[in-house]
């Protein structure tokens, strides 16, 4: 047997224990890879000691499951939890355990068990699982504050790696929307283009509120790594801005188009029911 090692992150913006929600997570259908099978997830949290026990089948059914049993060996008020877990050495006929031991907790996986200690108030359940789980080779001296710096720095680390391809990314989109709004016939599909980037930008400052809390509780050693990061998101929230600012100018003169148009074809068809009506009655006289 091997154990490994695993330093969950659960998303907060206070300080304080870390405990289970009510009601927990129902089990969960993963399938990292359409190429092999859909894998079945339940998860219980122990209340007192937080442990994990996650089961895992390729059939709809627990009972038929197989489980492991993660050991919580600690945890802090910033949201940092320890696991450990005896893994077999040699899991050939176990696909699921073959994924954990070769990646960790792959992030269907990690996402999961995040789920029992965090609700998705401030982003969507799809941003938790874009942060890859930190993987320890030995177990942390978790009563050295330098421990949890380090774990921390790695998240922030992936914040920021995570804020910079968003802030490229949201940039050619926004372009291309802007193209489609002057395109003849693709206006309304640039329009709606941009409302979904807005949409996009509001969950990326969500999770940032995440990342300031880290930022601010673990700042040691990372002055301009932490500076690079706001500076970062700043420049997201100007991007977001330039892009509410187009969609309502661009969905405003969409809609004055489209009802002049609406008028203009209104108008046309009181004239052809009057014009309808005129006829019938010269048949009429006629």
């Amino acid at each position: 047997m091997t154990t490994s090692y695993f330093a969950l992150w659960i998303p907060t913006k206070k300080i304080g224990e870390i405990s289970p929600v009510s009601p927990p997570p129902e089990r969960k259908k993963i399938q990292d890879n359409k190429k092999y099978e859909p894998y079945y997830l339940w998860g219980e949290v122990d209340k007192k000691a937080l442990h994990f026990s996650l089961c895992y089948s390729t059939k709809d059914k627990r009972q038929r499951a197989r489980c492991l049993k993660f050991q919580c060996i600690g945890h802090n008020r910033h949201g940092f939890i320890i696991y450990s877990v005896e893994l077999p050495d040699e899991v050939s006929d176990d696909s699921f355990l073959s994924t954990i031991k070769e990646r960790g907790l792959i992030p269907s996986v990690y996402n999961y068990m995040k789920e029992h200690f965090h609700k998705h108030v401030h982003h969507n359940s799809g941003e938790d699982a874009l942060l890859l789980c930190m993987q320890l080779d030995a177990p942390p001296s978790l009563e050295k504050a330098e421990s949890w710096g380090k774990i921390a720095s790695y998240y922030l680390d992936l914040y920021e790696t995570k804020f910079n391809n968003f802030l490229q990314d949201i940039k050619s989109k926004h372009e291309r929307a802007r193209a489609l709004v002057n395109g003849k016939d693709s206006s309304f599909k640039g329009i709606t283009s941009l409302q979904e980037y807005l949409k996009s930008c509001r969950i990326v400052k969500g999770e940032f509120e995440y990342c300031e809390f880290l930022m601010q509780n673990y700042p040691a050693g990372r002055k301009q790594k932490n500076k690079a990061i706001r500076e970062t998101m700043e420049a997201i929230r100007q991007e977001s801005e330039s892009i509410e600012f187009d969609y309502k100018v661009c969905n405003d003169e969409y809609n004055i188009k489209s009802s002049k148009f609406s008028k203009r074809l209104g108008i046309i068809s009181i004239a052809i029911s009057i014009l309808g009506l005129a006829i019938s009655i010269v048949s009429l006289i006629w």
